[in-house]
């Protein structure tokens, strides 16, 4: 795992620009930002943040795992839970 400076961990490349851009956008001044637009840039990093930790436990984002990873993971899941419920365990 890699980390910041101040011992922040990062983020996979992969995904680190978006987290950015959020920040950055939303720091601007010069800019009217409505309550829905924040509200969902926020609901957004939640689902990410979340999908992260399911697939791959806490603090899922923050260890250099890359979406693809994160896809194949929950694919993997969702495909042994369709075996189960159907018997194939």
């Amino acid at each position: 795992m890699s980390y910041l400076k101040d011992g922040t961990p990062t983020i996979d490349e992969s995904i680190s620009p978006f987290f950015t851009f959020i920040e950055e956008y939303l720091k601007r001044k010069d800019l009217d930002h409505p309550k829905e637009v924040i509200e969902s840039w926020k609901n957004l990093e939640t689902f990410i943040n979340e999908a992260f930790d399911l697939a791959v436990g806490e603090n899922g984002l923050r260890r250099e795992f890359t979406c693809d990873e994160i896809i194949e993971r929950l694919r993997e899941f969702s495909d042994n839970a369709l075996k189960y419920e159907e018997g194939e365990s």
